[in-house]
């Protein structure tokens, strides 16, 4: 690992715990922006990159030192998306505007962007930028550069999404190639999650058994394993004067092991493939198992089909047109997918402090923390351990142990 003195590297002395090995960062920053009348410093920030669909990030220019490898030089993003005016991108603007509680809107407020209507009237193949396969070029690039901008990296893209960040850690022939990131990027393994919403023109007496006030409940079929009983959300909605009476979500996950496509080839039109498909196996999923889900509901298929609710001015004549305008999402993008904890694989997982670059931190559910578990306590574990890495606070993280 190299030594305590590395401003980005600590000692491998095994008898101390993660955090204890952490202190040392913050005191050998040089420059650090905590203090910046004092070390002289100019103000700069500490960068955490974490929108990885958003910005569609290149990856960083990693140097070899006489110190050991560095990120030092530069962090390049494509694909920006410029904001008209000089004010600052409003998602809440427009339809939603002054509502509360806001929604997320499901599609980016064009009106806003730089080029937004020639990105929005692409009807053929409308521009998702969200995407991680979107094509469009974007407006250029953004070049960040070490000791100018900012003073340390947070990398908290989730591993799914780290292999074309990665590469010149993952590639054996690349100078700056280590094992481990290698080990770590292929070993961990992967899983996609899935979950579909159907709103009910019926109260959930008229769908479950007593007690009929389900909940939350797991343990049912594969791939959708979970449902909720998420009625009280109907307020929140947009409906008009007439809402739904309840919405069932319902969630999963399919076969572990799987790998976001890496390869522009095989990404054309792997999003839209993947939604059709599990769109599909959603609906027989439900045709073999609604008797069992919805026991006091219709006992015909297509009848149970009719009570779902459709937007107001959606035209949906038959049960089946009524089903495929409810709301299914499976995870496409490499950011979207889960992180697993299975046997020998913990073994793999860099804790915060370990990524072996200088300048460079690790966050994330998927590095090494006292869960090693896909999870938001152990996203939060991670978080706080690199802060105290950073700035030695929090001196407590979370758990004893720590």
């Amino acid at each position: 690992m190299g030594s305590a003195g590395d401003p980005c590297v600590v000692g491998d002395d095994a008898s101390l715990g993660i955090a204890d090995r952490l202190i040392p960062f913050q005191r050998d920053l040089p420059g650090d922006g905590f203090n910046d009348a004092e070390d002289g410093a100019a103000s700069r920030c500490i960068v955490a990159v974490a929108a990885y669909d958003l910005l569609n990030i290149i990856g960083a220019n990693l140097i070899n030192e006489p110190a050991g490898l560095a990120f030092r030089s530069c962090l390049s993003y494509k694909n920006l998306r410029g904001v008209q005016g000089d004010g600052l991108y409003q998602p809440f603007a427009g339809a939603d505007s002054g509502r509360w509680p806001p929604a997320w809107p499901a599609e980016p407020d064009y009106a806003q962007l730089v080029d937004g209507g020639q990105i929005s009237a692409q009807e053929q193949a409308p521009h998702v930028l969200e995407s991680s396969f979107d094509e469009w070029g974007g407006l250029g690039q953004l070049v960040l550069e070490q000791g100018r901008d900012f003073d340390m990296c947070v990398l908290a893209i989730p591993v799914g999404a780290l292999p074309p960040v990665t590469r010149a850690l993952t590639d054996p022939s690349s100078p700056q190639h280590d094992p481990r990131w290698r080990a770590m990027t292929t070993g961990i393994s992967l899983i996609q999650t899935v979950s579909a919403q159907l709103w009910f023109d019926r109260d959930v007496d008229g769908l479950f058994d007593p007690p009929s006030d389900r909940g939350l409940l797991t343990g049912f079929a594969q791939p959708q394993s979970s449902l909720g009983q998420l009625g009280h959300l109907i307020a929140t909605e947009r409906w008009g004067a007439n809402p739904p009476r309840t919405v069932i979500y319902h969630t999963g996950a399919l076969a572990a092991g799987v790998r976001p496509p890496d390869q522009r080839s095989q990404m054309l039109g792997y999003a839209e493939k993947q939604r059709r498909e599990w769109r599909e196996q959603f609906e027989l999923w439900l045709a073999t198992n609604y008797r069992e889900v919805f026991p006091r509901g219709p006992k015909a298929y297509e009848d149970l089909l009719a009570l779902l609710r459709v937007p107001d001015g959606v035209q949906a004549p038959t049960p089946a047109d009524r089903l495929a305008q409810q709301w299914f999402s499976i995870g496409c993008n490499p950011s979207d997918f889960y992180v697993l904890s299975l046997p020998g694989q913990m073994r793999l997982r860099m804790a915060p402090h370990e990524s072996g670059v200088r300048f460079m931190m690790l966050a994330g559910d998927w590095t090494k923390t006292d869960l090693n578990c896909g999870c938001v306590e152990a996203a939060t574990q991670s978080g706080m351990l690199a802060a105290r890495a950073l700035s030695g606070d929090p001196v407590y993280v979370w758990r004893t142990g720590f």
